[in-house]
């Protein structure tokens, strides 16, 4: 699909067991990345399920992008849509200091990209819990489990799925210390 206007927005939700082939997936879509966003990026790290060894996920690779300052949001626009992004301005209200994009490779969705500014609590939310499953092999089983039985339950409703998951990160991030 090359016309961002014609990508689903309701596409399914499948959680698949784990493949190493999503780090060399990330690090190919980084490298580009990296590259045409330039000096603006302080650092860019593979975040989410697909970033945990061995965890169940949605196959899609999320990317977290922080920048040296946030008032340079907004000129990744035009660079992300330029490397066929799509632009998720629709869910800017839910968080005014994040610019979330995705894309989908062979009609597939294949990447989240989140930019923020790189000292932002969104991002370090994003890094602690991604440490906490690589480091917990109880508390990744147990979330692949949920994730596993959520997306039976909410297939066709990705908020729904997403707000689902909320409480139990929320809850390990404080039972860590990492949250209050």
């Amino acid at each position: 699909m090359e016309n961002v206007d014609d990508w689903p927005f309701d596409d399914p939700i499948i959680v698949e067991d784990y493949d190493p082939v999503w780090t060399e997936i990330y690090d190919r879509e980084a490298s580009v990345i990296g590259e045409a966003l330039g000096d603006i990026v302080e650092t860019m790290d593979h975040v989410g399920s697909t970033s945990v060894p061995g965890l169940a996920a949605k196959p899609v690779i999320d990317i977290n992008v922080g920048l040296k300052r946030e008032e340079d949001l907004d000129r990744t626009v035009p660079v992300m849509e330029g490397l066929v992004y799509r632009y998720r301005k629709d869910l800017e209200w839910t968080f005014p200091q994040r610019r979330l994009f995705d894309k989908f490779v062979d009609g597939e969705r294949m990447f989240h990209v989140h930019i923020v500014q790189w000292e932002n609590e969104f991002r370090k939310d994003h890094l602690d819990f991604r440490e906490l499953l690589r480091a917990d092999p109880v508390i990744a089983k147990a979330y692949g489990d949920l994730k596993k039985e959520l997306a039976i339950e909410f297939r066709n409703d990705r908020d729904g799925y997403t707000d689902s998951k909320s409480d139990f990160i929320l809850g390990e991030l404080r039972r860590a210390g990492l949250r209050k």
